[in-house]
C-alpha cells in the first residue's frame, strides 16, 4: 500500500530529509550560530548557511544511500540524527570520535541511565515517525546500473557545486565565521558523526591486528622482598568523573572532604588529566607515554603500567565497578564486581564504590607478598549522579533526582554531584584505614587520582567528552590525593613534609607510571625521575 498514493524519485527523498535533518535536528547548532552572529550582513549569511548545510548533507546522504540500502540507510540516519539532537539539546554535547567511542564502549547499564521520557519523545518525533513514512512511501529509481551512476554522479556534484558557490560568494564570512568557530563543527548533525564514524572505522582497521608489546623488559626491584622487612602494599583509587574544583580540600567552599580532612594526606591541586573522557584516559594515564606522546595506535602498541608491575613478582589486581579496564587489566587478575554476589552493596542494576574493599581482605590473606591493588570507581558517572552514592550521603540539598538535567537547577545538579564525592571521601578515608590496620604486616600506600573531571552547567555546558583543546578546565583538572603510612615513609625514606610543600606543582596523568614504579622502587630505563612525583622527597629529612 502507498503512503496517501504519493511517488517519489529516490534524489527527491534524500533532499527531503537533508532539509528535515537540517531545520529539526540541529537546535543546538542553529541557537550557537545565531548567538555568535552580529552585523548587517548575517540574516543573508544565515540563509547562506542554511542552504550550504542543506546541499552538503545531501552530499553525504547520496553517498552512504543507493539502491536497495536508500530506505534503510535514511531510516538509520533519522534515528541516529534524533538521538544525537537529544544528547546535543540536552548536555551540549559535542560529537566527535571520542565520544562516539565512548558510546560503543558503554555497556547496558550506563546506557539505561540516559533513557528518559524526553529522549524518547524526541527519538519517536525526529526519528521514529519521519523513519516511518520513508518505509511507507514508494520510490522511483533509475533503470539500469549505468543510468543510476550517472544520475547519481550528477546529483553529488550538483549538491556539492551548490554548496561550494555559495560558500564562495560570501568567502570571507564563511572563512572569518569557520575561524573563530571552529567547535561548532562538532554540532552539526549529522555530519558530526558520520565523519567521526569514518574516522573511528579508519583507527579501527589501523590497530585491529596490533598485538601489545612487553616494555621494560629490563625492569627489576632496587631491594628484594628478603631485603625489606616486610611486604609493601600500594592501593590505586582510580575516580570517575571527579573534578579537583569540588574538593574542599583543595579550597571549595562545601565540605566535600570531612573525612580525608582527619587524615595525614597530601592533595595535589594543581593536576590535570590526559583527555576528557575515559575511553581516552584511562588508558593514556597507564602507559608510559605522555599525553603528548600518546594515541590510540601507539597506546594499543605497547603493554602498560599493570604488566610492568607484575613481570617484576608483585602481585597485580584490578577491580572494576565501572565499564571496563580499557586494556589496561588485559594480562593480570581481574574482579569483576557483579551485583548479584554482592547484594549488600547494589541496587537496581548497579553498586556502590563500597564494594571495591569487599574481599581484598581475603584476598590479601591468600596472597601475602608485594601487592598493586587497583579500584576503579563507578565514582561520579553522570547525568544520574543520585545514584552514585547511599542515601545517608545526602547531606547536600535539594539533590537533583532526575538524568535529565534540564529539569533541576544548577545547585540542584550541584548538590547530586558534592554529594557522590561525600561517599567517594568516606570510601578513601575507609581505604586509608584499612591500611592502617595492615601495617604491621605491610608498609602501605594509597594514591587516588581521577580520569578526568566535569562540566556541571557552567557555559551551558554539562558531563564531559569535549575536545581536550576546546574542553574547559573542570574537564581536565582533577583531584590527585597520596597517603603514605608512617612505615612506608621510614622504609622507602619518603618525606611526607616535602610532598606537602610541593602540593601546587603542576602534575598530569604523565606522573603516574614512574611514581607507581618509584613507589616500589622498580628500576627501569622506562623510569623518568622527572615525572615521579616521590622522587624528589626521598633521602629528604
Amino acid at each position: 500500500m502507498q503512503a496517501n498514493g504519493l511517488l517519489m524519485k529516490y534524489w527527491h527523498i534524500t533532499l527531503v530529509v537533508s532539509i528535515f535533518l537540517t531545520v529539526f535536528t540541529n537546535n543546538t547548532f542553529w541557537t550557537n550560530v545565531i548567538s555568535r552572529l552580529n552585523g548587517s550582513s548575517d540574516v543573508l549569511f544565515l540563509v547562506s548557511f542554511f542552504i550550504v548545510l542543506i546541499f552538503l548533507t545531501n552530499t553525504l546522504l547520496n553517498l552512504v544511500s543507493f539502491f536497495w540500502i536508500l530506505k534503510p540507510a535514511l531510516i538509520l540516519v533519522l534515528l541516529t540524527s534524533a538521538s544525537a539532537a537529544y544528547f546535543m539539546d540536552e548536555f551540549s554535547t559535542m560529537i566527535n570520535k571520542e565520544m562516539i567511542k565512548n558510546v560503543f564502549e558503554s555497556d547496558y547499564r550506563e546506557s539505561q541511565e540516559f533513557l528518559s521520557l524526553a529522549l524518547v519523545i524526541k527519538v519517536t518525533l525526529l526519528g521514529i515517525i519521519p523513519a516511518y513514512l520513508i518505509y511507507r512511501i514508494p520510490v522511483i529509481y533509475p533503470r539500469g546500473l549505468w543510468q543510476s551512476l550517472w544520475q547519481r554522479s550528477l546529483i553529488l556534484m550538483l549538491s556539492f557545486s551548490t554548496a561550494v558557490v555559495i560558500i564562495f560568494s560570501q568567502y570571507q564570512d564563511f572563512s572569518g565565521f569557520g575561524r573563530t568557530n571552529r567547535d561548532l563543527r562538532h554540532f552539526i548533525n549529522p555530519e558530526n558523526y558520520l565523519f567521526s564514524l569514518k574516522s573511528l572505522a579508519v583507527e579501527a582497521l589501523d590497530t585491529a591486528n596490533i598485538v601489545a608489546e612487553p616494555i621494560a623488559t629490563d625492569a627489576t626491584l632496587k631491594r628484594s622482598l628478603e631485603q625489606r622487612d616486610k611486604p609493601t602494599l600500594v592501593i590505586l583509587v582510580v575516580g570517575e568523573t571527579a573534578r579537583a574544583a569540588n574538593f574542599s580540600l583543595n579550597g571549595y567552599e562545601k565540605t566535600t572532604n570531612p573525612e580525608l580532612m582527619q587524615e595525614t594526606i597530601v592533595s595535589f591541586d594543581n593536576t590535570f588529566s590526559c583527555g576528557t573522557a575515559t575511553a581516552i584516559s584511562l588508558p593514556c594515564m597507564f602507559s608510559h607515554l605522555t599525553r603528548q606522546q600518546y594515541s590510540e595506535k601507539k597506546g594499543r602498541s605497547f603493554q602498560r603500567l599493570p604488566d610492568v608491575v607484575q613481570q617484576v613478582g608483585i602481585n597485580v589486581l584490578w577491580r572494576e565497578n565501572n565499564t571496563g579496564c580499557k586494556g589496561n587489566c588485559d594480562r593480570i587478575l581481574t574482579h569483576q564486581l557483579a551485583d548479584d554476589e554482592h547484594a549488600e552493596f547494589c541496587q537496581g542494576g548497579h553498586c556502590f564504590d563500597e564494594i571495591l574493599l569487599d574481599g581484598v581482605d581475603d584476598y590479601l590473606q591468600q596472597n601475602p607478598s608485594d601487592q598493586l591493588i587497583i579500584l576503579h570507581q563507578k565514582g561520579n558517572h553522570g547525568p544520574a549522579y543520585y545514584l552514585r552514592y547511599p542515601p545517608d550521603f545526602e547531606r547536600f540539598q535539594p539533590a537533583c533526582k532526575s538524568n535529565q538535567l534540564s529539569r533541576c537547577s544548577q545547585q540542584e545538579i550541584t548538590n547530586a554531584y558534592d554529594n557522590a564525592l561525600l561517599y567517594t571521601d568516606y570510601l578513601l578515608a575507609k581505604t586509608i584505614r584499612s591500611l592502617q590496620e595492615k601495617s604491621g604486616n605491610y608498609h602501605t600506600a594509597m594514591i587516588y587520582l581521577s580520569d578526568h573531571g566535569e562540566s556541571l552547567g557552567e557555559n551551558n555546558l554539562y558531563l564531559h567528552g569535549m575536545p581536550y583543546l576546546l574542553a574547559p578546565d573542570t574537564q581536565k583538572h582533577i583531584p590527585l590525593i597520596v597517603w603514605l603510612s608512617e612505615g612506608y615513609q621510614q622504609s622507602y625514606q619518603t618525606n611526607q613534609n616535602c610532598l606537602l610543600a610541593k602540593k601546587s606543582a603542576a602534575l598530569s596523568h604523565d606522573n603516574l607510571f614512574s611514581s607507581i614504579l618509584g613507589l616500589f622502587e622498580i628500576q627501569t630505563e622506562f623510569y623518568d625521575p622527572e615525572l615521579d612525583l616521590f622522587a624528589s622527597c626521598r633521602g629528604v629529612s
